[in-house]
């Protein structure tokens, strides 16, 4: 693996400067596993965890990665625990095992706070060492229900008070 940094400057209409760089890694003669999502942010209960890892084989000519692995070749390990050691890897409904798809229940199982779920590949017969790629998952608490009155602020003794609160709504529970 060579790794290198690239950089590039910019100076604007106002002759300001402004740089960017990114970290590039380039494989040659092992595979290249990649997480993606790598880094991942949801509201507690409110969505799915979906992850999936790919993998690009050396001499691959169309330069593309994939969770489509032929048969024997490659296969994944998934390790997900809750801050109380319970594993969750059994709680993957995905079809294809090279994804990990939580449901909003299991993600509540993780709780609040930053996740680290690792997926280890392991390569049969072909000489490669196992990978090992993390994702990071946020979880934090969904926003709070939010409240919207429309109700007029004079009105006649005679006549009825209407309060409107139909623009409210609670994001646990949509409507529907």
């Amino acid at each position: 693996v060579e790794s290198f940094e690239l950089s590039v400057s910019l100076i604007d209409a106002q002759n300001v400067t402004r740089f960017g760089s990114i970290d590039v890694s380039i494989h040659a003669g092992v595979p290249l596993v990649q997480a993606l999502p790598q880094v991942t942010h949801l509201d507690l209960g409110m969505e799915a965890l979906n992850l999936a890892v790919y993998v690009g084989f050396p001499g691959n000519e169309d330069c593309s990665v994939s969770t489509a692995m032929p048969n024997g070749v490659a296969m994944v390990e998934w390790q997900i625990q809750t801050t109380a050691g319970v594993d969750l890897a059994s709680e993957n409904t995905a079809q294809d095992p090279w994804h990990l798809t939580l449901t909003d229940d299991s993600v509540s199982l993780l709780g609040i706070g930053h996740h680290n779920i690792t997926a280890i590949v392991t390569f049969r017969d072909q000489g490669y060492a196992p990978q090992i790629v993390v994702f990071s998952v946020e979880i934090t608490l969904p926003p709070p229900p939010s409240i919207a009155l429309a109700v007029p602020t004079s009105s006649l003794v005679a006549c009825p008070l209407v309060l409107d609160a139909s623009a409210s709504f609670d994001p646990l529970r949509p409507a529907g």
